[in-house]
């Protein structure tokens, strides 16, 4: 391969990383390891028998990509939007539309793609339904804006998310295995946790929030108020 070719496919990978950034410690590292955990964990959570070291490294990358394709569109369709690049353009103007790097019409391409590329990758582990709950929640998320009027509803779209995502995760990492009824409860409380707690990543976004008329906790309520939800 040439040394112009590996430039370009760079390029690509690190435009990808940009519009994923901010989810990489938020859904894209707790997913990976929550699936992991669970296929080391065994039963009670999965049926078969635990996974063993190399196993885990090796589903650990299958993982982690299985969950990147299928958060790239959704995260994509969010921030090609008008208001979004707004607000982006305050809070985040290093991401790869604000900053001039690539342009609306390339990142909806890049989207169609990813929506492509997610699709083949859940049918191929039996996620297709999964795939259907994310396109709706896209849909009523960034088409419909169903969580800018209202912060609970936005708490719940992440708590929603998060729990999509590590279902995901989980039966990429156990897959053939079948998951137990213990995993949907250990899910479920998560979710409940990220969506008692997630208004606390708005507190440092305000500006950009209040540019784009989203009513956020931290806008509706104020910083101390806010605090005090998750003391």
């Amino acid at each position: 391969m040439s040394s112009s070719s590996l430039s370009t496919a760079s390029d690509h990978l690190y435009t990808v990383y940009l519009f994923v950034a901010s989810d990489l410690k938020t859904i894209i590292g707790p997913s990976t390891c929550f699936g992991l955990w669970n296929s080391i964990a065994g039963q009670p959570l999965i049926e078969n028998s635990p996974l063993n070291r190399s196993g885990v490294l090796f589903r650990l990358p299958i993982v982690a990509v299985s969950v990147t394709i299928s958060l790239l569109p959704v995260v994509i369709s969010n921030q090609t939007r008008p208001d979004s690049v707004l607000e982006d353009k305050i809070n985040k103007p290093w991401r790869a539309l604000p900053s001039g790097r690539v342009h609306p019409a390339a990142a909806k391409r890049l989207m169609r793609l990813a929506n492509v590329m997610s699709l083949l990758f859940n049918l191929w582990y039996g996620n297709g339904v999964l795939w259907l709950i994310t396109i709706l929640g896209d849909w009523l998320y960034n088409d419909k804006g169903a969580a800018n009027k209202n912060y609970w509803a936005r708490n719940a779209a992440n708590a929603a998310a998060f729990f999509i995502y590590g279902l995901e995760a989980t039966k990429v990492a156990v897959s053939p295995s079948q998951l137990n009824f213990a995993v949907y409860r250990w899910l479920a409380l998560l979710a409940l946790v990220v969506g008692s707690t997630v208004q606390t990543q708005d507190l440092p976004d305000r500006e950009g929030d209040k540019a784009r008329g989203r009513h956020t906790m931290p806008l509706i309520l104020g910083e101390l108020k806010t605090r005090w939800t998750v003391a």
